[in-house]
């Protein structure tokens, strides 16, 4: 399993991408994300993260266990906030840059090859593009170690119970 943390501005297509990877259905609407949603594909576990600070609680904690960040944008910079803020959190992930804008990038193509960032074009209503996206993303990942599977919060109890036979009543 691998970590992916989806980040960028507002109304890029983050969710839309986390909607079009596990679902394969384009999505025609906005929604705005008020907190981290968890997406899972079978080698991936994927974050969606909110694009306003103000609903950044705790968010350190994800960024620091990321393997690969997808930083969407639509528009033309030379330069990324998003890059600059997490990089030193997470110097050992990898990054993936996803163009979701209408028109060329020169200028954010020129930023993500001096930083040596990974450069993929989607077209939001286009599920081949996206699925090309996804494994260029699938690729980066793979140039970690998988970590361990995570318990799923349902099991919780379960296992509480199969433990309390072995913890001495105080």
């Amino acid at each position: 399993m691998h970590i992916v943390t989806m980040i960028g501005n507002q109304q890029v297509g983050k969710t839309a991408l986390c909607t079009l990877w596990t679902t394969k259905k384009t999505c025609t609407s906005y929604v705005n994300t008020f907190f981290v949603e968890h997406y899972l594909l079978s080698n991936l576990t994927i974050y969606d993260t909110p694009s306003l600070e103000r609903f950044h609680s705790k968010i350190e904690s994800y960024y620091a266990s990321t393997d690969v960040f997808v930083l969407v944008g639509n528009e033309d910079l030379d330069h990324d906030k998003w890059w600059a803020r997490i990089r030193p959190l997470a110097p050992e992930a990898s990054w993936l840059f996803v163009w979701t804008g209408t028109t060329a990038c020169p200028k954010r193509r020129k930023w993500a090859s001096v930083h040596g960032i990974t450069v993929a074009y989607v077209d939001l209503r286009d599920v081949e593009q996206s699925a090309a996206a996804l494994q260029q993303l699938e690729k980066l990942a793979s140039n970690h170690a998988p970590r361990p599977e995570r318990v799923p919060l349902g099991y919780y109890e379960y296992l509480v119970d199969g433990a309390r036979q072995w913890i001495p009543c105080v």
